[in-house]
């Protein structure tokens, strides 16, 4: 496993910054992706039971 951890004030920043609104912001487009994937999974599978 490769870690990264920034190395001037710009880097960690960023890593404050990601770690402080990542969950939150990727979480929910996560949760988006997984809904429509899911979604469309049950879409297709009515059309394929008919």
């Amino acid at each position: 496993m490769i870690v990264r951890d920034g190395k001037n004030l710009k880097g960690r920043l960023l890593a404050f910054v990601f770690a402080f609104f990542g969950k939150r912001v990727l979480g929910s487009a996560f949760h988006n992706t997984v809904r429509v994937i899911e979604a469309r999974g049950i879409a297709a599978a009515t059309t394929i039971r008919k």
